[in-house]
């Protein structure tokens, strides 16, 4: 039992980024605390929150992690081809093991 308290307790360490057998206190926005930093790193590319077309595979492979799951979407079809032919173009040594919904 106690083995199992331990590898939990460990598991919890790891996925939180903290030492084991500290009292490190748990983010629980971990996840949107990610979202603005992603955001954050291509805001000096923005032009009025707006995003050049040329920016597009830079952003994407900014953005993008992998093991990311990735939705790509557009209002119309036309947004939805550039988008995908966007994404085709990234450097697969940056952006891979994704999992496109």
């Amino acid at each position: 039992m106690n083995q199992r308290i331990e590898s939990a307790r460990l598991e919890l360490a790891q996925s939180t980024g903290a030492q084991p057998g500290s009292n490190a206190v748990r983010s629980w926005t971990t996840k949107r605390d990610e979202k603005r930093r992603r955001l954050a790193a291509i805001a000096p590319w923005l032009e009025d929150g707006i995003l050049p077309a040329h920016r597009i595979i830079d952003a994407l492979e900014t953005l993008i992690r992998p093991g990311d799951r990735v939705a790509l979407e557009g209002d119309n079809q036309k947004q939805a081809d550039f988008l995908s032919r966007s994404f085709a173009k990234v450097d697969p040594q940056k952006v891979h093991d994704v999992h496109l919904l």
